[in-house]
């Protein structure tokens, strides 16, 4: 995988460099947050017949485990939504914020709205076999142990997003700034506290985040950035 991926390039491959903000219109900021797993990684491949009957999502071409761009729309989304408490689809509607990030369904609004965030894949350079034996209740003892393939615990990869406030709904200067503290709250949840992956009420796809390895352009937007991610005791969001 190192070889396939050219891994003495690190920062090309598992860290590549941010787009250039000021070619988007006014107002785009990127980040890119490197995290180590603190728990192994679990997701589902495509792929009808393998080893195992859990195998980890790969990269069609040269099959090495990666995280999609809608894996991570879908993962952030979630985040969001459970610090904000929304049970239902109609309370995220009805948030103006939410539906400026994510988008909205398409067909509910007569103005179809993508959302402002846009995610890059994340590629991962190890695998690993993770076993879960499911106990007998009664007896306490171990049942069939399943084996599902993973991303081992201490794996490092990169999370990278992009904010372009470009569609149907115009986005002004206080709200841009709402927006890159409440992505970075959601972020931070996300990576740390909630898990990413498959199977995370068991505790998998947990990160470690260290504020240096948290990198946005432009500059000037780091603070705000970092002021979000450090703001984890308010839920208001």
């Amino acid at each position: 995988m190192a070889h396939i991926l050219d891994f003495e390039k690190l920062q090309n491959t598992i860290s590549p460099p941010l787009p250039d903000p000021s070619i988007f219109p006014h107002g785009t900021w990127a980040a890119r947050i490197t995290f180590t797993l603190k728990k192994p990684y679990i997701s589902r491949d495509d792929k009808e017949f393998y080893i195992l009957d859990n195998p980890v999502k790969k990269e069609w071409v040269f099959k090495v485990p990666y995280i999609a761009p809608a894996q991570w729309k879908g993962a952030l989304r979630a985040a969001m939504r459970r610090l904000r408490g929304y049970t239902t689809w109609e309370e995220e509607a009805d948030d103006e914020q939410m539906v400026r990030l994510f988008g909205n369904v398409k067909g509910e609004e007569q103005d179809f709205s993508r959302g402002y965030l846009h995610f890059y894949p994340t590629f991962f350079d190890k695998i690993g076999i993770e076993v879960i034996n499911p106990h007998d209740r009664r007896t306490g003892a171990g049942r069939n142990p399943i084996y599902f393939e993973c991303v081992p615990a201490g794996t490092v990869g990169a999370f990278t997003i992009l904010y372009v406030p470009m569609g149907v709904r115009p986005v002004d200067e206080n709200d841009a700034k709402e927006d890159i503290k409440a992505v970075a709250r959601g972020i931070r949840a996300m990576l740390t506290e909630y898990g990413f992956g498959a199977k995370t009420s068991s505790g998998y796809g947990v990160a470690e985040v260290k504020e240096g390895d948290i990198v946005v352009v432009p500059e000037e937007r780091r603070d705000e950035f970092i002021g979000g991610w450090r703001d984890s005791d308010d839920e208001s969001v």
